[in-house]
């Protein structure tokens, strides 16, 4: 198992993601607060063979368009079923997106702390 953390600041908010990578899946925790939070969750499948990527939005509604493409951005990085919770509180999809893609970007590029 590793996991992985990275934060990222855009003007006042806080963005943080904590990703566990296990041996099938992914787990990501997007959050503007200093401490991961459940909330609204997506789950996305990598593309197979002649297959597209399926991903759906299993809980909540708050933020879920970015949820899903977060999984879905995750698991064709990793080729892993995967997993992802964001709890933005009040922040809308057009505040955060860019941000919360540029936080995925960095924690797949960041090497594992031993």
């Amino acid at each position: 198992m590793k996991v992985k953390t990275a934060n990222l600041i855009d003007g006042d908010l806080k963005f943080s993601v904590t990703l566990i990578e296990i041996e099938n899946a992914v787990l990501a925790f997007y959050s503007a607060t200093d401490s991961p939070k459940l909330g609204t969750i997506a789950i996305a499948i990598p593309q197979t063979k002649g297959h597209p990527s399926v991903s759906s939005v299993l809980l909540g509604a708050r933020n879920s368009i970015v949820t899903k493409i977060l999984a879905e951005r995750l698991s064709q990085y990793f080729n892993k079923i995967t997993l992802v919770s964001t709890h933005l509180e009040e922040i809308t999809d057009n505040q955060s997106g860019r941000t919360l893609l540029q936080l995925t970007q960095q924690i797949c590029t960041q090497e594992v702390e031993k």
